[in-house]
Formats: C-alpha cells, structure tokens, sequence
C-alpha cells in the first residue's frame, strides 16, 4: 500500500493479507515479518504453592491462578513459573527472581530444580546433587548460598522433584 492509505479500517488488512499468507502488519509497510512476538501464559507459583503440590494430584489443584506471560519461543508446553522467595540460590537467582521450569526435563548433576521437602512448609530452589549412581532416591539438594540448609532425599525420606529449572528472570 505504500503508505498511500493513512489507516484502513477494521480488519480490513488482515483481511487483503490473509489469501496471500501474510500479516497486515507486512501488507502494510512490505516487509516480511519473520518473528512476530508470540505470548504465552504459563502458571506461576510461589513457595507455598509447590509445597501444595506435594498433596495436589495435578498442578491446577495447587495453584491459585497467578499468570506469567512469557515468549512462546521461551517455554515448552507444560512449564510452570516460579517466583522465588530466598536467596538460597543468589547470586545466580536472587530473591525476587521468576524461574521457568520444566517437570519433564531429565534431572542432572548439577542442575538446578525446584523441589517438596517434606516436613518443610514451602518448596525450595536448589542445586542437585546425586549421591550414589546406582540409586536415583538418593541425593542432596545444595543451596548456592551456604547461609541455607542443605536437604538429603533417602528411600525413607524422599524429595519430590517438581522440575528443573530452565530460564531465570530477574532484575539487576
């Protein structure tokens, strides 16, 4: 349209591009949009709510409605935010911090992840840790920050991993 038409109508862009497969973002100025930016809404969860979901069946039973939205490049299908609460993990994720996680995500040495201990009333954040190669129950989770406890899961004491932690999103 070369700028010719100030500002069509309604819909009407989106209308003309449709039969040609483009936006009328891209009708209009003539330049193919490749990435247009694409949301997401994702669950996002505080402490009390993963330590909910120890007792929940599924997420939607724990948690209580907040949203993030995120890019959807950014997440996979089933990923859940988490606000975090302590600076068990700072530097790396400080207090305040939004991690996106992965329940299905395949847990490694090292790796960060949201966990229900029990007896404690909140979920933490913490790095994993496996203790014996052979036994997958038994493992630690490490704070980054050696002012917070360090918790062991044993078969008679076993820790719910609720997912890994894949992206952090804080301020500076």
């Amino acid at each position: 349209l070369d700028h010719l038409v100030a500002n069509p109508r309604g819909d009407m862009l989106e209308r003309l591009a449709r039969p040609f497969g483009k936006s009328g973002l891209e009708l209009r100025h003539g330049v193919q949009i490749e990435n247009q930016v694409r949301t997401k809404r994702i669950p996002l969860l505080t402490a009390a709510d993963l330590a909910a979901l120890d007792r929940a069946t599924h997420l939607s039973e724990a948690w209580e409605g907040r949203f993030v939205d995120v890019f959807r490049n950014d997440v996979g299908s089933n990923w859940f935010g988490v606000f975090v609460s302590d600076d068990a993990c700072a530097q790396k994720i400080p207090k305040g911090s939004i991690v996106y996680c992965n329940p299905d995500a395949v847990i490694e040495p090292g790796a960060l992840v949201v966990a229900q201990v029990p007896g404690v009333a909140f979920g933490v954040c913490r790095r994993y840790r496996l203790l014996d190669g052979t036994n997958e129950t038994r493992f630690k989770l490490l704070p980054l920050n050696d002012d917070f406890p360090t918790y062991e899961s044993t078969p008679e004491n076993p820790i719910k991993i609720l997912g890994r932690v894949m992206k952090v999103l804080s301020d500076l």
